[in-house]
């Protein structure tokens, strides 16, 4: 069965998260059971780690996840039509009605050249999906 990323945003998650500062580190405090976990951001490729057991009283270290930037789209794949909308919006600013932050990586409040770079240089990356172990 596929199921497209935006049929998981229509998903309730009921956990408890604990961000543990400026480092992006986080803690979840779910209920014992077996999880899909996706990691994403607006205008990255999403990280899939899939066939998480949790225990009663288990702490798992998911390590460190690097999001790869430039799926705008949120395809699964940074390719041609999240070019085009970078292209688009080249020279625009927060605020001004054509800004899209999915376009900003570094989020400076403009989207410029070095975003257009960003997403040529991550062409055709694709999202990760790894079975945890």
């Amino acid at each position: 069965m596929e199921t497209s990323l935006y049929e998981l945003d229509d998903l309730e998650f009921q956990v408890q998260l604990e961000t543990n500062g400026d480092d992006g580190s986080y803690t979840m405090y779910i209920i014992p059971g077996e999880y899909d976990l996706i990691l994403e951001r607006l205008g990255f490729l999403a990280h899939v780690l899939t066939g998480i057991t949790i225990n009663e009283n288990d702490v798992i270290d998911l390590e460190n996840k690097i999001l790869i930037e430039g799926d705008i789209d949120r395809d699964g794949v940074v390719g041609l039509m999240d070019l085009v909308e970078v292209v688009d919006r080249l020279d625009t600013a927060d605020g001004d009605g054509i800004y899209d932050e999915r376009c900003d990586y570094g989020q400076k409040g403009f989207i410029d050249l070095t975003d257009m770079v960003i997403v040529v240089d991550n062409m055709d990356q694709l999202i990760t999906i790894e079975e945890y172990m």
